[in-house]
């Protein structure tokens, strides 16, 4: 969500809302948010300038489990307009029918990364070790490998998305990917053939 920018001719025009600075009552406007939100997922506010003009974004993480819901109910954006999802069951299982399709692994983990942010967050020399694929001598080669493998998503705008399965296999420190954080791969070894002792 931004504001900033008018509704229907898209004008930039600046605005006088500064998120981060924002209150509901005594409350930091993005804990409110946080709390009005469920399940809980990640977001995160911004506020900017830019040709001499004021921005506010709200970014949202988006929910593939189920709707996310705010203050109890579920929305859908039609054209210029917001409406409860209740009230569209058609939308509702479109969505549903679109997401569900999305596996895991390729669901993104960190987006809008510059090419230096991909390889401060990640590191590609597994890649080839695994795969035994020479490395190429140049980060766009590497890039486009690591595209190739499903690791990266191209946004084309110039930066990139990094998926689930990138982040999990290739990052430098997986805390930097606080959406998938608990997820990194564990190795447990236990003595004997049952798993009521681990080994050392």
């Amino acid at each position: 969500m931004v504001f900033g920018v008018r509704d229907g001719t898209r004008d930039r025009v600046g605005t006088d809302v500064r998120l981060q600075q924002l209150k509901n009552g005594n409350e930091d406007f993005t804990n409110w948010l946080s709390r009005m939100i469920e399940p809980r997922i990640m977001l995160d506010v911004l506020d900017f300038e830019c040709g001499g003009l004021a921005y506010s974004i709200i970014a949202v993480e988006p929910s593939y489990e189920r709707p996310v819901k705010f203050s109890g109910s579920e929305f859908i954006r039609i054209g210029e307009n917001k409406k409860k999802l209740a009230d569209f069951p058609e939308h509702e299982r479109s969505l549903w029918i679109a997401t569900g399709r999305r596996r895991f692994e390729s669901a993104v983990a960190v987006s809008n990364a510059t090419t230096d942010d991909v390889f401060a967050k990640l590191d590609p020399e597994p890649l080839f070790e695994l795969t035994g694929d020479p490395r190429p001598k140049n980060s766009d080669e590497i890039i486009r490998k690591m595209i190739e493998y499903g690791f990266l998503l191209d946004n084309l705008e110039g930066h990139y998305d990094v998926t689930n399965l990138g982040a999990i296999l290739l990052a430098r420190d997986i805390t930097m990917f606080p959406s998938i954080a608990g997820k990194a791969v564990r190795i447990v070894k236990y003595v004997g053939r049952n798993k009521s002792k681990v080994a050392p």
